[in-house]
């Protein structure tokens, strides 16, 4: 993952054109410097057309603390 993103304003019609986004949250503002921990709009893969808050971060398996997540910025396979 890299250090930190933007999100760039979009209009909602763009959304349910390109995406076929049903409801989009009023969230969706400019943001740009969104690093690890913060919540971030997400579409997943089970829910195509619905835009989710997650928060960003990688929190492996055998963390006893979520709050590492923070700092995996740079995973490997």
């Amino acid at each position: 993952m890299c250090g930190r993103f933007s999100l760039i304003n979009i209009k909602p019609e763009t959304l349910k054109e390109h995406f076929g986004i049903k409801n989009i949250p009023t969230v969706l503002k400019s943001r740009y410097n969104i690093a690890p921990s913060n919540y971030t709009p997400v579409i997943t893969n089970t829910e195509p057309d619905t835009i989710h808050m997650m928060q960003w971060g990688l929190i492996p398996h055998w963390a006893k603390d979520k709050s590492i997540g923070q700092k995996l910025i740079n995973a490997r396979a």
